[in-house]
């Protein structure tokens, strides 16, 4: 195995999971040994319409355990596993980040797949434009529920 680390070693000092089966190292690495599936039907949203019944959902999260109300409102659900799985690490590992030098300490993320419902939204946004332009649509009209054009009631332009 060839290394580019210039003589410098990596220790992992930290581990955090925010996963479907645990959301802490303890409960995480018990299901793993045990083989405890993570796996079980969907509760996140509605599945009628879908062939999938099932999934690896995260259970009992809280987001904030590990940041403010608002924090939590602004970002997606992903982030807040992230910042959650990396808030348990930096606790894990004793260290100080105020107290190192920068360049010194890192953080690895890794998720199997995230941001699906801020990826969901933005399809549907660019789809709606995409409509909204085909129609020829301006900031002063809107499209009906038939699909016809019809210009704002009640918001005049001024110039």
């Amino acid at each position: 195995m060839t290394s580019n680390s210039n003589g410098r070693r990596v220790a992992v000092t930290g581990m955090g999971f925010i996963t479907p089966i645990g959301n802490d190292v303890e409960t995480v690495w018990s299901n793993l040994v045990e083989g405890v599936s993570g796996i079980g039907p969907i509760t996140h949203f509605d599945t009628n319409g879908f062939d999938t019944k099932i999934a690896g959902e995260v259970k009992g999260f809280n987001p904030e355990d590990y940041m403010d109300r608002k924090t939590a409102r602004h970002i997606g659900r992903y982030c807040q596993f992230a910042l959650g799985a990396s808030k348990q690490a930096l606790a894990q590992s004793g260290l100080v980040p105020s107290e190192m030098d920068p360049d010194d300490v890192g953080v690895i993320v890794s998720s199997g797949i995230g941001g699906m419902e801020e990826i969901e939204k933005s399809h549907h946004q660019a789809g709606r434009r995409c409509r909204d332009a085909r129609r020829g649509l301006r900031g002063d009209h809107h499209a009906s529920h038939d699909g016809r054009v019809l210009p704002d009631q009640g918001h005049e332009r001024t110039e």
